[in-house]
């Protein structure tokens, strides 16, 4: 999740230390020279993927919501042992089950904790490479139905956090870059099957900042991560997802004085910074592999973290279900508007899944299922499906009182 900057730095930098429309996933299938996986020509362009990451509220609502089609496929997260974040469930299997009941193109996800395997590596008990190996091995065992060459159940990292672009006086980015490959190379070869799977990356929030020498700072971090080519080449031979943790928030973008489109903008200025940032204006030719990365693996995972303060990370969501329900809407149609035309995030995109567990089951359910229909009605449509069935902009216009957009994001990532 995201958190405030400082907390990031800490925690992070202790972690470093130590069928239809198939994609060809790396491994008996043949590659692009460039490393890229090679899309499926029937969906090339077409495809739309959701991701979903969360916890202690069921997927349910988002799942059952979700009108498949070709070319869509949907990823949600199994939960982890609650006590031993490095392995499962002893009911695993019926979790996987509970995902793929939903049809063939419902994959359910691995979490590698990085947190709790970070412990297991600085108690001495192997490397990261050993630790991603393990949960490989861990995902086997439980029943993720891994195939090579083909959409399949996978793996994700949660989480990278600001350590790997701003290091801290512990130990250097590159370092923690370093160690970064060496668990996801790991994660893509240990198990049955080699696997691309996905990696997210804590962000700051949308209005972490007070001023610009902080925006700008933040900038510069980023800068050094997107000329680290050895990095992102690394990167492209293993990772199919990059989810970069973006969770918009409804007091910086539902300002009911702009348009639907002032209010996407601002919320893409924010969710799109790191890609925008690759291609602006002045970016040298180092930040060419991150660039051609973000192409064709970027995905925001954005806001659906309803009743929250702003205290747990997400942004400041207590706003009233209305207002939430039509700002995950909006979260869609930026993701859409901007693809339109940019190369990112193509059909991407995926949801930070936390309400609040105390909010009522049938708010919960309203999100959920505003977020299903967004995603399945846009699909292969103009982004304005994302608001309604019929293309009005019924469910867009997020208003919440006192709410102003800041050019910030905007402004100070459109050149290096």
């Amino acid at each position: 999740m995201v958190r405030p900057l400082a907390v990031l730095v800490s925690a992070f930098a202790l972690a470093a230390l130590t069928p239809a429309c198939a994609s060809d996933d790396q491994g008996d299938e043949p590659v692009a020279q460039d490393g890229a996986e090679l899309a499926d020509p029937a969906c090339e362009g077409k495809r739309s993927d959701l991701w979903l990451w969360g916890y202690g509220k069921s997927f349910d609502s988002v799942l059952s919501s979700i009108t498949m089609k070709p070319c869509m496929h949907v990823y949600a997260n199994v939960p982890l042992l609650v006590a031993d974040k490095t392995t499962f469930h002893k009911n695993v299997k019926d979790e996987i089950a509970a995902i793929h009941k939903y049809g063939p193109n419902f994959h359910a996800v691995a979490e590698f904790h990085v947190g709790t395997w970070r412990q297991w590596v600085t108690a001495g008990n192997g490397s990261w490479a050993d630790a991603g190996r393990l949960f490989r091995q861990r995902m086997d065992d439980a029943g993720f139905d891994v195939k090579n060459g083909t959409d399949s159940d996978t793996w994700f990292v949660q989480e990278l956090g600001s350590t790997l672009a701003a290091g801290n006086d512990q130990i250097s980015a590159a370092t923690v870059r370093g160690n970064a490959r060496e668990m996801i190379g790991a994660l893509y070869e240990g198990g049955k099957a080699k696997k691309m799977g996905a990696v997210t990356r804590a962000n700051v929030g949308q209005m972490a900042f007070g001023n610009d020498y902080a925006y700008s700072a933040h900038k510069r971090n980023l800068e050094d991560l997107l000329t680290d080519e050895p990095f992102w080449n690394a990167m492209n031979s293993h990772v199919r997802w990059w989810l970069e943790e973006v969770f918009a928030d409804p007091h910086a973008t539902c300002d009911g004085s702009l348009n639907i489109g002032q209010r996407a903008r601002h919320v893409n200025s924010y969710t799109m910074h790191l890609p925008r940032l690759a291609s602006a204006e002045g970016a040298p030719a180092s930040a060419g592999a991150a660039r051609s990365f973000f192409s064709r693996r970027f995905v925001p995972l954005m806001n659906a973290a309803y009743d929250r303060p702003k205290e747990n990370g997400y942004g400041d969501n207590e706003v009233s279900i209305d207002a939430f329900e039509k700002f995950v809407s909006l979260e869609v149609y930026a993701a859409r508007s901007w693809a339109n035309e940019h190369s990112v995030p193509e059909g991407r995109m995926g949801f930070a899944w936390a309400p609040l567990p105390t909010s009522s089951d049938d708010d919960v359910k309203r999100i959920g299922t505003r977020i299903g229909h967004a995603f399945s009605d846009s699909h292969g449509k103009l982004a304005q499906f994302a608001c309604s069935p019929s293309g009005a902009y019924t469910f867009c216009p997020c208003d919440v009182g006192g709410a102003k957009a800041d050019d910030s994001w905007e402004n100070i990532y459109a050149k290096w």
